[in-house]
């Protein structure tokens, strides 16, 4: 019998913000090693070969989708369906991101966090914002740093006061956009809820820093980021996380691993309260 081949398919988290029942048609703006970015209607849509890549306003499709795509090409949801180029793809399963878990060991988040912050010096990754961090160098970074740390111990913070620091540093998602980005990650999983991200500041960024580094944000405040941060955050409030674990995360980007790590350890060290891993 000849062989029977499965119809490609693409999958959404089941809590996805992209809804693939709404028809819109957008091109591919940029390519990547494992996936591709298209902008409907002024938003966000990244397409990945990766299921740890995935989040909310993520979808995960085959790798030779990915491979065969290049920028320009027409994107569209349509009858429930996803086209790319000439491939019609039909709905998969949904992906379930984890769940948060009841915080109920704060020694245990404690000693994660020193493994965090003797791992950060270890971490190949260079910005003038890990620079700081590390205590190598002063920077420009060093005083909103400190502000950031004050804060933190005051036990509240607004991050609009911060406004001229997002997109600062390079890259896709600049250096000071990613230290937010772990420190509302971290603040929420914890269940904190200490840092105000009101949406006027959601909307002042728009000219500030990248689209992408504008979503990642609109995300963290959500506390929703990848499946691949998402696991890691239930992991590093359940169960003791290794050097390994730690490392194997900072690698993510050129420094963005490295700044949403020391974001997420400068959140739970400072956290105040009794119950603090300070």
């Amino acid at each position: 019998m000849p062989e029977t081949r499965e119809p490609p398919v693409f999958r959404l988290r089941n809590d996805a913000w992209l809804d693939a029942g709404t028809n819109w048609t957008a091109d591919v703006t940029a390519t990547f090693t494992h996936g591709f970015d298209a902008h409907p209607g002024g938003g966000l849509a990244f397409f990945t070969s990766r299921e740890e890549a995935v989040h909310p306003l993520a979808v995960l499709v085959p790798a030779g989708v990915v491979a065969a795509v290049r920028p320009g090409d027409p994107v569209s949801f349509s009858g429930g369906g996803l086209t790319i180029g000439p491939c019609r793809l039909s709905p998969g399963p949904a992906l379930t991101p984890p769940g948060r878990p009841p915080l109920n060991d704060w020694s245990l988040v404690r000693e994660n966090v020193r493994t965090i912050r003797r791992c950060l010096p270890l971490l190949p990754a260079a910005s003038p914002l890990l620079d700081s961090i590390r205590g190598d160098v002063p920077t420009l970074f060093a005083a909103p740093l400190a502000r950031l740390r004050e804060g933190l111990a005051a036990g509240s913070l607004d991050l609009q006061a911060f406004l001229g620091w997002f997109g600062a540093g390079e890259g896709l998602t600049p250096s000071w956009d990613d230290l937010v980005t772990g420190l509302l990650l971290a603040d929420r999983w914890a269940g904190r809820h200490r840092l105000s991200f009101p949406d006027a500041l959601l909307e002042d960024l728009g000219g500030r820093t990248t689209a992408v580094a504008r979503w990642q944000l609109a995300m963290a405040r959500e506390g929703k980021s990848s499946l691949r941060w998402e696991a890691f955050l239930a992991h590093l409030l359940t169960r003791p996380v290794s050097a390994r674990d730690i490392l194997a995360a900072g690698r993510f980007g050129h420094s963005s691993g490295a700044e949403i790590l020391a974001g997420i350890s400068l959140a739970l060290t400072d956290a105040p309260g009794h119950q603090s891993p300070g």
